[in-house]
């Protein structure tokens, strides 16, 4: 018996372990807080002309603000006219990022604005790092100091059968230093984030930017074969229906003025981190608030099922549809 349990495991360890990390540069947490200087953000003032006209704008600008509570300097990259653009630079100038540390590096930003006078409105993509390409570029030197590509499968958390996903945030504050990681794990795969924080703690970027440098980084820990361990493609109606608290939540979406249906790609990431949220194909700005909610999204499943969908991600299909939910008494 002893030798048929030896003979297992060595089976097991030469083609079921598999470890694999994605890397998603993070945008600076002050994206997440633009707000306007009322406390609120106003969109742009539609150009009368230009709307009598029927005509459609759109305009870039890169956004940089040097501190949470003064106006950024504002950069317009492109724009279809003259007007929209002055539209939107006036705009910008209201905006704010209270959740900027007084002491942090400026943030810059690029975000779109799209004004579209078939339904009256001015709509905005959600901003972007300024700096994402450079940043990525910077990931591909990371290196281990000594040499390991990723973190060792525990051989005991394998032996025992134990899978899951690690997500890390994880910022270099230059060449020669360690990174400063955050990891998270459902308490199921504990000693995985353990391992993970290892490896991290002597991992360096030697092609350091100069600034600092934020990525999302999930390890995957996952026997081969388990057709079980993940997300499955979830129908937008199951997402709502298994969404907790949806019962007192007020949510106005509809989706027929958002170029439905359409599809989003989902990796569950809550209550630890925002959910990451990105659209497949052609972008709409008008999808902005919802995409935004679907990164707050946090699902009532059992235990079992959450380790097994942490740090994964779905492929969600929104149909076209009128959602209208208010608190229930």
């Amino acid at each position: 018996m002893r030798g048929r349990a030896a003979l297992a495991l060595a089976l097991l360890l030469a083609a079921g372990a598999a470890l694999a990390q994605q890397v998603d540069v993070a945008a600076p947490p002050a994206a997440r807080c633009i707000t306007g200087t009322t406390g609120e953000e106003i969109p742009p003032v539609y150009p009368f002309d230009e709307f009598k006209r029927n005509e459609r704008g759109a305009v870039q600008v890169l956004l940089e603000f040097s501190a949470p509570d003064r106006e950024p300097r504002v950069t317009v990259m492109e724009r279809t006219s003259e007007p929209f653009a002055d539209a939107v630079r006036a705009q910008a100038r209201t905006l704010r990022v209270p959740c900027m540390e007084a002491s942090s590096a400026p943030v810059r930003l690029i975000r779109d604005y799209v004004f579209r006078p078939d339904d009256r409105k001015v709509h905005w993509h959600r901003p972007v790092d300024a700096d994402a390409a450079d940043n990525r570029r910077a990931w591909e030197c990371v290196k281990h100091l000594r040499g390991h590509e990723h973190p060792t499968y525990p051989r005991g958390l394998l032996e025992s059968g134990v899978q899951g996903r690690v997500v890390a945030e994880v910022r270099f504050d230059g060449p020669d230093r360690e990174p400063v990681a955050q990891v998270h794990a459902r308490p199921y795969a504990r000693h995985l984030a353990a391992a993970v924080r290892d490896w991290l703690s002597e991992t360096r970027m030697p092609c350091h930017p100069g600034r600092p440098v934020t990525a999302y980084v999930t390890f995957i820990f996952q026997i081969e074969g388990d057709p079980a361990f993940g997300f499955k493609n979830v129908p937008f109606r199951s997402l709502l229906a298994s969404t907790a608290g949806i019962e007192r939540q007020t949510l106005a979406f509809d989706t027929t003025t958002m170029g439905c249906p359409f599809d989003v790609r989902l990796w569950f990431r809550r209550p630890y981190l925002p959910n990451q949220v990105g659209e497949v194909g052609d972008r709409d700005p008008a999808r902005r608030p919802l995409l935004e909610w679907l990164e707050t999204v946090e699902l009532k499943l059992p235990r079992g099922s959450l380790d097994s969908i942490y740090g994964d991600s779905t492929l969600v299909t929104v149909p076209c549809a009128r959602i209208d939910l208010k608190p229930k008494e």
